[in-house]
C-alpha cells in the first residue's frame, strides 16, 4: 500500500493544487483524516468568503461607475448651461447696444442740427428738442426695463403694495386705454366672473402688465380683445385672449426672452424692442404670481396672469 504523507506541524508537505484556490465555487472533496478534513473545511469557507467579496466588489463597482455616469451627465449639463448663458450675455450686450444706439443716434442729430451756425426759427428748435426727448424716453424706458428684470432675476425687486380690487382696478386701467384701442381699430371687452377680487399688489406695476399685455393684443392680435377677470383657488386669474395669428411653437418657446420678437410683431410692428413680456413676466413673479402663454397658428393667443391674493413670504413689499 502507498504510505501516507507525514504530517509536520499541522502544514502538509506536497502543495495543494492551484485549482483548488483558482475555481473557489467548487467545494473540496473531503480527504481521508480528520487534520485533511478540517483544512478542507477552511478552505471551502475561505472560498466562500471569497465569493462574497467578489460580488460585493461587483456590486461597488456597478454603484460607482453608475455615480461616475450620473456625475459626468451633470457636468455635461451644467457645462450646457453655462454655455447657453454666455451665449445670452453675449447676445444681451449685442442686443442693448443695438437698441441704444438708435435713441442716441437721434439725439446727437439733431443736436449737431440746432447747433450749426445759422439761426433757426424757435419752431424748428422746438421740433428738435422733442425728437431728443422723445429718444431720451425711450432709452430711459428700455433701461428701467432692463433693470427691473436684472433686479427680478437677482431676488432685490421692490414693491409698493397695497390692498386693492382688482374688479375695479382693471376696468380703470381699460378706460385709461381708449385712444390705443381707438388708434389701432381695436375694442376690448372684459368679462368678469367676480363681483371682487382683493389683493396686495403694486398698483403701478400691475397697471404696467395690463398695459403690456393690452398693447400686445391690440396691435399684434387683431384689434378684438376679451379679457377675463376669474377666480382661482388660491387667488385670481387675469387673462388676455385675441384672434390673431398666433404664434408657433418655436415662437412661442421663446416668448419671455429679452429682445425676442415674434414674426407676427416682426412683420407689422417696428418700434417694439421686444421687452414686454420678459418685464410682465418680471413683474408677476415679484408679486409671488404666474404668467403663461397658450397659442396656436390662426388661432389667436391668450396670456394668462394668476395672482395670489394674498403675497407669500419673501416676495418684498
Amino acid at each position: 500500500p502507498t504510505p501516507r504523507p507525514r504530517e509536520t506541524g499541522g502544514a502538509l508537505r506536497r502543495p495543494l493544487s492551484r485549482n483548488l484556490i483558482a475555481k473557489p465555487s467548487k467545494s473540496l472533496t473531503a480527504l481521508s483524516g480528520s487534520e485533511l478534513d478540517g483544512v478542507a473545511r477552511a478552505l471551502n469557507r475561505l472560498a466562500d468568503e471569497i465569493a462574497v467579496r467578489e460580488q460585493g466588489l461587483e456590486t461597488s463597482n456597478r454603484r460607482l461607475e453608475t455615480a461616475v455616469a450620473e456625475r459626468t451627465a451633470d457636468l455635461e449639463r451644467l457645462l450646457a448651461t453655462l454655455k447657453d448663458a454666455e451665449a445670452s450675455r453675449r447676445r444681451l450686450l449685442a442686443d442693448v447696444s443695438h437698441e441704444l444706439r438708435t435713441p442716441l443716434t437721434i439725439i446727437r442729430g439733431e443736436a449737431d442740427i440746432a447747433l450749426r451756425g445759422v439761426d433757426r426759427p424757435s419752431a424748428e428748435y422746438r421740433e428738435a428738442l422733442t425728437r431728443c426727448r422723445d429718444a431720451a424716453t425711450h432709452t430711459a424706458r428700455l433701461v428701467d426695463d432692463l433693470l427691473f428684470i436684472a433686479r427680478r432675476e437677482s431676488h432685490e425687486t421692490r414693491l409698493v403694495a397695497r390692498v386693492l380690487d382688482v374688479a375695479i382696478f382693471l376696468p380703470a386701467v381699460l378706460a385709461d386705454c381708449r385712444s390705443l384701442l381707438e388708434s389701432n381699430g381695436g375694442s376690448a371687452t372684459l368679462l368678469s366672473a367676480v363681483d371682487q377680487a382683493m389683493l396686495r399688489a403694486d398698483p403701478d406695476r400691475l397697471r404696467q402688465v395690463f398695459l403690456i399685455l393690452l398693447d400686445n393684443a391690440v396691435r399684434h392680435g387683431g384689434g378684438q380683445v376679451t379679457i377675463g377677470l376669474d377666480r382661482i383657488p388660491d387667488g385670481y386669474r387675469i387673462s388676455f385672449t385675441d384672434a390673431g395669428p398666433g404664434l408657433g411653437p418655436e415662437d412661442l418657446a421663446q416668448v419671455f426672452q429679452r429682445f425676442f420678437r415674434g414674426s407676427n410683431a416682426a412683420r407689422g410692428y417696428e418700434s417694439g424692442v421686444g421687452l414686454g413680456l420678459p418685464v410682465a413676466k418680471a413683474i408677476v413673479e415679484a408679486h409671488g404670481g404666474r404668467i403663461g402663454v397658450e397659442s396656436r397658428p390662426g388661432e389667436g393667443m391668450t396670456v394668462r396672469v394668476d395672482l395670489p391674493a394674498e403675497m407669500p413670504l419673501g416676495v418684498a413689499p
